[in-house]
């Protein structure tokens, strides 16, 4: 939960869908899952419920998505701006090119809000998440999906001899 003095990651108001448009296409409110081939897996419905809980996510795995950098991290997921008149709102996933990424319940037609209690409007507030990453406890992801907010969160699990990952 943010501190005193914080801004809340989430303001009801600001996110009904008739105020939501994607950068680029100012007419449409964001969108939903449409099912479309490899939405979702075989079986599953293609609007999910909003994404809940998380688990754990291994340090030294963490550690290696880290030291490849943003630029791959962001290399495996099509993202595009998403605004409430001019105000930005967050990043919809419009596609998803890794399968680890794939299996998670992050989902085309979400929209990442912020990371760890840090929104993410501009490349250096990324910067800042994946460098806080080093030494986190835990990775928090806020989001919207078809209109309802959520959080995934993971437990970094370190082995206690390593310790906070590499610099």
């Amino acid at each position: 939960m943010p501190g005193a003095g914080t801004t809340p990651i989430f303001d009801e108001d600001d996110y009904e869908d008739d105020k939501l448009a994607v950068a680029g296409d100012s007419k449409r409110a964001a969108p939903e899952p449409d099912g479309e081939a490899g939405d979702a897996p075989t079986g599953e419905p293609a609007v999910t419920p909003p994404a809940r809980g998380g688990g754990s996510i291994d340090g030294a795995d963490l550690d290696r998505v880290l030291d490849a950098g943003p630029g791959a991290f962001l290399a495996a997921v099509e993202v595009r701006p998403v605004f409430a008149g001019k105000r930005f709102r967050g990043w919809e996933i419009v596609g998803i090119r890794s399968d680890s990424l794939a299996r998670s319940p992050l989902r085309r037609g979400d929209m990442v809000v912020a990371v760890n209690d840090r929104r993410l409007q501009r490349p250096e507030d990324l910067q800042k998440v994946w460098d806080e990453l080093r030494d986190a406890s835990e990775l928090v992801v806020s989001g919207v999906r078809s209109g309802q907010n959520f959080a995934l969160r993971y437990e970094i699990v370190r082995d206690p001899a390593q310790g906070p990952g590499p610099r």
